[in-house]
């Protein structure tokens, strides 16, 4: 009969067994661990939304659409989202009874970002002139997008479009037609319009220069989008910038900044 000390392996013997068994935990720990430090690179953000009067607003819906990330807001009107890539995304907010609003906003960690509603005006006028709807600011591409006339794209549909050149959000578009130039192969865009092809380009309702008025290439540069193919349909305040000789053109109008 073996005694104890003789069935025992010899020391370095057992002592390779035991590294090995180490080395076997330690390979088992790295995946969990790896996942940790992917988890920790998420941020913990919240969307508070009020009204103009600084009371929260409950059940607002806020959506990141890059993310495909959706939330209500609670009573204290904070939408929360978790394990969030810090960086710049765009935001869409809008609760029945109030103006939605899209921006893009910059994310931080543990940081919470403040939205402000504005509600909806109700009148009892049936009867609206398109003249009333200013050319000149942002609230004028707002107007105008409530009625049937001319194509309007908005920041969430800009972001979800996925592209990079401001011309390629017209490719497909039914009225509208993407070319490239043959020197620089930079795409650009020009109507359908039977009448004549031609596309007067104004950047934020005035025309677009290359010093003081810039046009825009890259779609991540502006925040909406109006165009008119026919020239018949370009608001009168813009007139005054599509007529050429002998033809008057359609417009494009890129907005760069809310106000």
């Amino acid at each position: 009969m073996r005694s104890a000390t003789a069935a025992a392996l010899p020391w370095p013997l057992a002592w390779s067994n035991a590294a090995q068994r180490c080395s076997i935990l330690l390979l088992a720990l790295v995946p969990l661990c790896l996942g940790m430090v992917v988890r920790a690179q998420g941020v913990d953000i919240a969307i508070v939304v009020r009204d103009p009067m600084g009371r929260a607003l409950e059940q607002v819906e806020v959506a990141f659409p890059s993310l495909k990330r959706t939330a209500l807001t609670d009573a204290s009107g904070a939408a929360r989202f978790s394990g969030v890539d810090s960086g710049t995304y765009a935001l869409r907010v809008r609760k029945v009874g109030f103006a939605p609003t899209a921006q893009r906003i910059q994310l931080r960690a543990n940081a919470a970002t403040t939205i402000t509603l504005e509600p909806l005006l109700i009148t009892l006028d049936t009867v609206r002139s398109v003249e009333r709807c200013p050319w000149r600011g942002y609230s004028g591409f707002e107007c105008r997008q409530r009625q049937d006339k001319g194509l309007f794209l908005d920041l969430a549909t800009i972001d979800s479009a996925n592209v990079g050149d401001v011309a390629l959000l017209f490719y497909g578009r039914a009225d509208f037609r993407v070319g490239r130039a043959l020197r620089t192969g930079i795409p650009y865009v020009t109507s359908k319009y039977k009448g004549g092809r031609c596309i007067t380009v104004l950047v934020n309702g005035l025309p677009a220069n290359t010093t003081t008025n810039r046009l825009p290439r890259y779609a991540r540069e502006i925040v909406a989008v109006e165009a008119y193919a026919n020239p018949q349909d370009v608001p009168k305040g813009y007139e005054q910038f599509t007529w050429t000789t002998p033809t008057r053109c359609g417009m494009v109008n890129y907005w760069t900044s809310r106000r």
